[in-house]
């Protein structure tokens, strides 16, 4: 049922998209603009709704991908603002802004990430990769996966060339940052351990 509902709102938002000429941030002489739906709620009533975990919660995740969406097809030399992270990862890191700014609208918190996101965002479309280890899959852009060989590099933790392939020694060089860092050592670039990898300071 949940996930009947958010395939629902995803659909709603794509169809909008779809039928609306203009601009993600256009809006009227006064700067003013209608938000719709989960978007307009304060971010105090966020994360109400999260820690309570009801339904309600996972509207706001469709609503997040729609928007995402909707800025990826507008915003110029955009092709994904979040080419790794999940869903889940945007909502913590969503939850944390909130907590910090309770009176902040929703939407406005949303925005702001999207500012952050844009300085690691993917311009050009890349080819998906599926990388399978120890019976667990996932799925990568390319262009991360040679961000990823480039710091396993820059780190001593790789040595192969840096051309988006995952291979057996990718996946040891994966297994032995994730063993430094005390992550569960699957080989995989899971959430965790592309947060680690790419955050600053590293």
């Amino acid at each position: 049922m949940i996930k009947d509902n958010i395939k629902i709102q995803r659909a709603l938002f794509l169809v909008a998209i779809l039928f609306c000429n203009a601009s993600l941030y256009a809006e009227d002489k006064n700067g003013n603009f209608a938000v719709k739906g989960a978007g307009s709620i304060s971010c105090e009533s966020y994360i109400a709704i999260k820690e309570k975990r009801s339904r309600d919660y996972y509207v706001f995740v469709g609503w997040l991908e729609g928007y995402l969406t909707a800025a990826n097809q507008h915003k110029k030399e955009t092709y994904d603002l979040s080419p790794w992270q999940s869903p889940e990862l945007l909502m913590m890191a969503l939850s944390r802004h909130c907590l910090k700014t309770p009176k902040k609208g929703f939407i406005t918190a949303v925005n702001d990430m999207i500012k952050a996101l844009e300085q690691e965002k993917l311009e050009q479309a890349s080819e998906i990769v599926a990388m399978t280890s120890e019976g667990k899959q996932t799925f990568v852009y390319k262009s991360i996966l040679k961000k990823i060989q480039r710091r396993l590099s820059a780190q001593t933790f790789f040595k192969g060339a840096i051309d988006g392939t995952y291979t057996p020694l990718l996946r040891d060089a994966i297994k032995a940052y994730q063993k430094k860092k005390n992550i569960m050592p699957t080989g995989l670039p899971d959430q965790i351990t592309l947060f680690h990898l790419f955050k600053k300071n590293n």
